[in-house]
């Protein structure tokens, strides 16, 4: 089961050198999406267009101000409109960031494939108790916001997977554009919610 064709989701580009690869798999599962690097988005009193009916934010290459305020209006907006999001490496981090986590910079930085353990049934990743996944990052989520939940765990990273505990908001620390099939078949389950 595909996305309805009316369905617009937002691809949020944060300068990710990956963002290509999440466009790739989009259109090699057929899906329509709008692609917006995160300095085009509006942040205003009334927030950011809010008729998106799911939100995919991708990893980055630089930090600043700018793009963590951006995306963490984003964020808010996505949570109080109940917008499916998915925040892929960066976009995890900020995830935990926006709503009271923390996260904290690794000993060595992460460039490799691991093997993800599934924690609990979820809907994200539901039909599998491992996936292999490509890691491609500096700092990880260290404490999780008080509403979410750690899902997915490997020896890398102690929270690879989390998600809000009532709401469809993941994050996934890995980079699923990346991870061949398991990352492939984790981004079209995220279109199908």
């Amino acid at each position: 089961m595909e996305s309805d064709s009316s369905s617009r989701i937002l691809v949020v580009d944060n300068i990710s050198p990956y963002t290509k690869d999440i466009i790739a798999c989009l259109e090699a599962i057929n899906i329509r999406y709008e692609y917006r690097r995160y300095y085009d988005l509006s942040v205003s009193n009334d927030g950011i267009d809010n008729s998106y009916s799911k939100v995919i934010l991708s990893g980055r290459r630089v930090s600043s101000r700018q793009n963590n305020a951006i995306n963490s209006a984003l964020l808010k907006l996505c949570l109080q409109n109940n917008t499916p999001t998915l925040g892929i490496c960066f976009g995890c981090e900020i995830i935990a960031l926006t709503f009271g986590g923390t996260i904290k910079r690794m000993e060595q930085p992460a460039r490799q494939m691991t093997t993800v353990d599934i924690l609990i049934p979820n809907p994200l990743v539901y039909n599998s108790k491992t996936i292999n996944v490509f890691e491609s990052h500096g700092y990880l989520v260290f404490r999780l916001p008080d509403d979410f939940m750690r899902i997915g765990s490997s020896a890398l990273c102690q929270n690879e997977i989390i998600s809000h505990k009532s709401k469809l908001m993941f994050g996934v620390q890995f980079h699923p554009e990346k991870s061949g099939p398991d990352g492939l078949d984790l981004i079209r389950t995220f279109i199908n919610l």
